[in-house]
């Protein structure tokens, strides 16, 4: 901004570009610097699962969220910066990116009307032109939200099924405004909003209930607009029994990133060795000691991992820790005896 304020006296105004055009670009560039950062040292096959993403993305019709999930370190946020840096270069203006991670402060997994509000923020950054709009629109999500909390909290009471429908809806009512926001900017059919809903299981830990009504109600959006597309992405397993994908939303499609190529496998392992390594002069690690280490924290991670071929050709036996005390004698170590007459001796301050 401050460059084309220089330049406004000297150039004629059709040679300036617009500011709110220079806005747009600055936050799309803010927006993809964290997926340029995650794929800088290089994205190794995942080709299957970026077909489907891509399918899912581009198809016809509308289509219910997507859900992504694995073990942390699998790869599923790379997956996801890989596909959106694909795919703007490929797409630019038909594609509308609106990420949303649950870890920030300003959402909450209790109140799904808070990340609807996440994602006009995001839009509102690229179209500052539809800023005031956005903010009318924040304003009415709020006010939605607060009575939703409130039919949220009489499920327990004493007609909980007239609040359940109550909470139905209201997640329409906000299904339709933010979907009609969304489609002021989806003037074609072939453009898309990808909404991309990072570290779900901050509400999934949570329990069904609440990871279910984020889900259906962005579920609501895919179905108001055939050009939203939403992902969730999250680190716990879903084939958990407590919230498998299905039962948060049946016929949903599904991603599980479970086990690794060789390639996938190995800049994995160098990138969390490169982690773990400890820098001098803190520590000293033999080779054999680090890699022994570091494979320990990776398994106890959760990433799969042969173990056995460690000591491939060597005979080893594992040997169980006892998990009881063999004999109940405690040994106290007895304190220094004092000089209790010393001790009591009155002290004359000089």
């Amino acid at each position: 901004f401050t460059v084309r304020r220089w330049l406004d006296p000297v150039l004629d105004p059709g040679e300036l570009p617009d500011e709110s055009a220079v806005a747009a670009a600055f936050a799309r560039a803010d927006l993809l610097a964290p997926a340029r950062h995650l794929v800088a040292d290089g994205f190794v096959n995942r080709r299957e699962q970026l077909l489907k993403l891509r399918e899912f993305l581009w198809g016809d019709g509308p289509r219910p969220p997507l859900m992504l999930s694995g073990i942390g370190g699998v790869g599923k946020s790379t997956l996801l910066a890989r596909l959106t840096l694909q795919e703007h270069e490929k797409k630019g203006q038909r594609l509308l990116l609106v990420p949303i991670d649950m870890d920030r402060p300003t959402v909450n997994p209790h109140r799904p009307h808070s990340l609807l509000i996440e994602a006009v923020r995001q839009i509102n950054r690229q179209h500052p032109e539809r800023a005031d709009h956005g903010e009318s629109l924040i304003q009415q999500l709020r006010e939605l939200g607060a009575r939703f909390a409130v039919s949220e909290e009489g499920r327990s009471f004493e007609t909980p099924r007239y609040a359940e429908k109550q909470v139905e809806w209201m997640q329409n009512e906000m299904a339709d405004a933010f979907s009609a926001f969304v489609g002021d900017l989806l003037l074609d059919p072939g453009q898309r909003a990808l909404v991309m809903i990072d570290t779900f299981e901050e509400a999934q830990v949570l329990g069904s209930d609440v990871a279910g009504n984020v889900v259906r109600l962005f579920d609501a959006l895919g179905q108001k607009h055939p050009g939203i597309r939403v992902i969730f992405s999250g680190r716990v397993r879903a084939d958990e029994p407590a919230w498998r994908a299905e039962e948060l939303l049946p016929g949903a499609p599904w991603i599980l990133l479970e086990g690794l190529d060789e390639d996938s496998a190995l800049a994995l392992l160098r990138a969390q060795l490169a982690d773990l390594r400890p820098e001098p002069p803190d520590e000293v690690l033999s080779d054999e000691l680090f890699m022994t280490a570091s494979w320990g924290q990776l398994w106890a991670g959760g990433l799969p991992l042969d173990l056995a071929s460690l000591y491939e050709g060597e005979a080893r036996q594992r040997v169980p820790l006892p998990t009881y005390a063999f004999q109940h004698r405690p040994y106290w170590i007895d304190p220094d005896p004092v000089d209790v007459a010393a001790a009591t001796e009155p002290v004359t301050l000089k």
